[in-house]
């Protein structure tokens, strides 16, 4: 049993120090302080947290990247816990060009096909307009997606053609 005063670490079940608590009431056994599935242990003089428990000893956890990692106590790494599709949907978010960036980055050529297509009676009318009049092409918008499938592009070749898009400057 922990003395009065004593500092217990609640240790999370992947290794992370959930806190770190004063003991108040020392006939409480050890495992009243842990947390679901964790362990309580007393914490060392002079550690630091943010840390993590592993073999017995408190090391110093590194900095959490951004909010979708998760400790990872085997690699001893965050390791990012979004799926495949939900990390290229966030980078795609991100690309976003003006459409005279686009339209200098397809080049002259491609450009011809595209307003030849958007002047067709059977393109949808909201992508006329989103390729006409839009401030910006956003890579992640609906319209873009289908424009771009339209004129046969693939999704990489969408990703491509607008980092290629950002880099021109106007």
């Amino acid at each position: 049993m922990p003395d009065e005063g004593d500092k217990l670490a609640r240790v999370n079940p992947d290794g992370t120090v959930l806190d770190v608590v004063t003991v108040l009431n020392p006939d409480l056994p050890l495992a009243a302080f842990a947390p679901p599935g964790g362990l309580a242990v007393p914490w060392p003089q002079g550690a630091t947290e943010p840390a993590y428990y592993k073999g017995g000893v408190f090391l110093p956890l590194p900095p959490r990247p951004d909010v979708f990692s998760a400790w990872d106590q085997a690699a001893e790494a965050w390791i990012d816990t979004r799926t495949s599709a939900q990390i290229i949907a966030a980078y795609r978010a991100t690309l976003v060009c003006t459409p005279l960036q686009g339209r200098l980055a397809l080049g002259q050529a491609v450009c011809a096909q595209l307003d030849a297509y958007l002047d067709l009676p059977t393109t949808p009318w909201a992508m006329r307009e989103v390729a006409r009049n839009a401030l910006e092409w956003q890579r992640s918008s609906q319209a873009m997606d289908a424009l771009g499938w339209a004129m046969g592009y693939a999704p990489e070749q969408m990703d491509a053609l607008f980092e290629a898009a950002m880099q021109v400057q106007v």
